[in-house]
C-alpha cells in the first residue's frame, strides 16, 4: 500500500502533488526574491535620480557647501564698479526728481533693494520715471532706505571702494562691511 500524505495547504492554495506543492513553493520564492530586487533597483534608482545623473558622483559640491568666489579680472571689476557708481547718480538724480513731484522720497523705514521686488519702495520711483538701472554683476542689487526727507543708496563693490557717503555706523546687517558705496540725499534748497 502506497503511503499518500494529504495534501499540505500551502500560501497558494490547495497542492495535488508533492511535486505541484514543491514548485508553487519554489515560485512562491523566486516571487518574492524578484520583488526584492525590484524594491532594491527602485531604491537605487531614485537615490541615483536624487544624485543627479552621473550615479551619485556630481561634480558639483552639495547644497550650503562654500564655494571659492571666481576671480574677476581687475579691468573688469573696476568697469563694473564705474558702472555702479553711475548707476548710484542715476538713481539719486530719479529720487530727487521724485521728491519735486511728491514733496518726498518713496519710505522705506528699513533697509531694502531699491527695486528687486515690486513692493520695494523704490519701484514707485520706476512706476513715475521709467525703467532703472541694475547691479552689472546680475546677481546683486542696489540697496535704499529713506524716512521721506533724506536717503541712502548703497552698492558693493567688487574692488575698494572709493571715498563715499556712508553713515556711521551702516544700517543693519551692514555693519563692518568694507565693500560698499553709498551716497545719501536730501531735498535740494
Amino acid at each position: 500500500m502506497l503511503d499518500r500524505k494529504a495534501p499540505s495547504r500551502g500560501t497558494l492554495g490547495l497542492c495535488k502533488s508533492a511535486n505541484l506543492c514543491e514548485h508553487r513553493r519554489a515560485m512562491s520564492h523566486l516571487r518574492s526574491r524578484q520583488l526584492g530586487y525590484f524594491i532594491l533597483g527602485l531604491g537605487l534608482s531614485l537615490a541615483a535620480i536624487s544624485c543627479g545623473d552621473s550615479g551619485g558622483l556630481s561634480s558639483q559640491p552639495p547644497a550650503g557647501t562654500p564655494r571659492p568666489t571666481p576671480t574677476l579680472d581687475p579691468t573688469e571689476a573696476a568697469s563694473r564698479d564705474t558702472e555702479r557708481q553711475e548707476a548710484l547718480g542715476d538713481l539719486a538724480d530719479s529720487l530727487q526728481s521724485y521728491y519735486e513731484l511728491h514733496r518726498s522720497y518713496p519710505v522705506a523705514g528699513r533697509l531694502q533693494s531699491f527695486c528687486r521686488f515690486p513692493i520695494d519702495a523704490g519701484c514707485a520711483v520706476a512706476e513715475e520715471l521709467g525703467p532703472l538701472p541694475e547691479d552689472p554683476s546680475g546677481d546683486r542689487f542696489y540697496l535704499y532706505q529713506s524716512d521721506g526727507a533724506t536717503f541712502i543708496l548703497l552698492a558693493q563693490m567688487d574692488g575698494p571702494p572709493p571715498p563715499s557717503e556712508c553713515p556711521e555706523p551702516l544700517p543693519g546687517s551692514l555693519a563692518g562691511r568694507d565693500d560698499l558705496y553709498c551716497l545719501q540725499g536730501s531735498p535740494s534748497p
